[in-house]
């Protein structure tokens, strides 16, 4: 009896993203771009408080009209992958076996990594502050971390571990655990600990990325989850049965979507870099 192939690895796309992605629970999904390849961000600008005056007609003062600045969010990276893989004198059993173990391989070699390396970058760019030090060692590499804190709750950001996350490379990390004030990941509450994530410090969970994940020059990148956007759109696998000139599957996967920094939230993005961009 042959084996359903799509039928039997339909979704495979999303599952290996959300148990494998570094970034896909330490930033928001919520902006939607359904019918849509842009949408428009808009946010009130507030007024200060003035005083009250108990006589005259204007006792609050004089009526300001709202205004708003506005933040257009364009979608811009869409990817996409095909494979074959011939049955040759495989069973179907084993063909659906083999079929499988190459789109794990796809999602976990090639589309995650893209993803969370295009996004760090993303954020890093639209950083509104760093703090540029040549190198780091097991002592510069914690009081970056408090200057990412400072930055923060100037920003009347509130720092909590649930919420704010430092990347940091595998070489700066080596280096923040010979520091007494780190707390390793084994004495944090499971809930936290989401892929990647190895310990915390002032605040920030700590997630180790792979040197050649993170931005140029980056030392480490600080987010709060509402300021750092990952969106995608559309995310479509298809696993057909003898395609017209090919004995075996046909594989081919899309990924629509994009990565941003929210204007109105951009306080929440820090960066310790080798030299400075802004």
């Amino acid at each position: 009896m042959a084996v359903n192939l799509a039928t039997k690895y339909e979704g495979m796309l999303e599952q290996p993203f959300t148990h494998e992605s570094l970034i896909k629970n330490r930033c928001t999904t919520k902006y939607k771009f359904t019918g849509a390849k842009t949408i428009v961000l808009l946010t009130a600008v507030t007024q200060a408080l003035g005083d009250y005056t108990r006589s005259g007609s204007n006792r609050f003062g004089n009526p300001t009209e709202v205004q708003d600045t506005k933040q257009e969010l364009t979608l811009s990276q869409d990817k996409a992958f095909s494979l074959t893989v011939d049955k040759g004198n495989l069973n179907d059993q084993a063909f659906a076996k083999e079929t499988g173990k190459v789109v794990k391989a796809q999602m976990s070699e090639q589309n995650v990594p893209f993803w969370d390396k295009y996004s760090l970058g993303v954020w890093a760019a639209g950083a509104p502050a760093e703090s540029v030090k040549a190198s780091l060692d097991k002592d510069t590499v914690y009081s970056e971390i408090v200057a990412a804190r400072k930055a923060f709750v100037n920003n009347k950001i509130k720092v909590a571990e649930k919420d704010c996350t430092c990347y940091i490379s595998a070489s700066n990390y080596a280096l923040l655990l010979d520091n007494p004030k780190f707390v390793s990941a084994d004495k944090l509450n499971e809930k936290l600990l989401t892929a990647g994530v190895v310990g915390a410090c002032s605040g920030f969970l700590i997630v180790e990325v792979p040197d050649d994940m993170m931005p140029a020059n980056t030392h480490m990148l600080f987010t709060h989850r509402e300021a750092a956007a990952y969106v995608r759109k559309l995310s479509s696998l298809y696993i057909r049965n003898d395609a017209p000139g090919i004995d075996g599957a046909l594989i081919e996967g899309r990924e629509y979507g994009d990565a941003f920094v929210i204007d109105a939230k951009k306080g929440g993005i820090f960066k310790t870099t080798t030299q400075s961009t802004l």
